[in-house]
Order: C-alpha cells, then structure tokens, then sequence
C-alpha cells in the first residue's frame, strides 16, 4: 500500500512542474530560437535530458540531448522541418534537488 501511495504523490508532483523553450510551452519554432535552452519555470530543477521528433514524408525522425541545450543534431532537425510541421519535446527528464529524476509532460510547437 505504501508503494501506492508514492506513485501517486510522484505522478502529481511531476504535473504540477512546467517546462518551457525560449520562455514558451506552446506556439511557433524557428531557427532564430536554437540558441534558446529548454527550463523549468519554477525553478524546482534542471533537465538532464530530452528527445525532440518530428514526422515528415511518413517517416518519423528523432534527435536527443543529455542537456537543456539543442543538440546539433536538433538543431538540424529544426533546419530540415518544413514550415507548418510540428516538433515534439517529449521524454523531458527533470532531476529535482533531490537527486530524483521525474519525467515532465512533452511540448509541442509548430516550424516557422
């Protein structure tokens, strides 16, 4: 029952923290933001790691980061993406003070 308990207690812990890039959780990306870094906006951590996706020509492409920093391989994603497609921050990892690592709801813009 303890088990239990803690499973809950950590799945609302880790919706209550929210991420954004280049100060956004949602809207348009472009290649002027791929010096931006992914942040938690409460403070209550740091990202160790995340992958960015993107489906283009029915294939689906991924590019990860062991940082709050873009990748070069995610930056070229960026480049390559035609405008109007939508690229995915998902698996974002998030180690709190701490030490424990939660995994945070991913973000979803759209290629300017």
């Amino acid at each position: 029952m303890l088990i239990f308990f803690f499973a809950l207690s950590f799945n609302a812990m880790s919706q209550d923290i929210k991420v954004v890039f280049c100060g956004k959780s949602k809207g348009k990306i472009s290649l002027a933001d791929t010096s931006c870094t992914l942040a938690e906006f409460q403070n209550k951590g740091s990202i160790v790691k995340f992958e960015m996706s993107m489906v283009d020509t029915g294939y689906m492409f991924f590019e990860s980061s062991n940082s709050e920093r873009l990748s070069r391989g995610q930056i070229n994603l960026i480049k390559k993406a035609k405008i109007g497609k939508q690229i995915y921050f998902e698996e974002i990892k998030l180690r709190l003070p701490d030490s424990t690592i939660i995994e945070i709801d991913p973000l979803i813009f759209i290629k300017e």
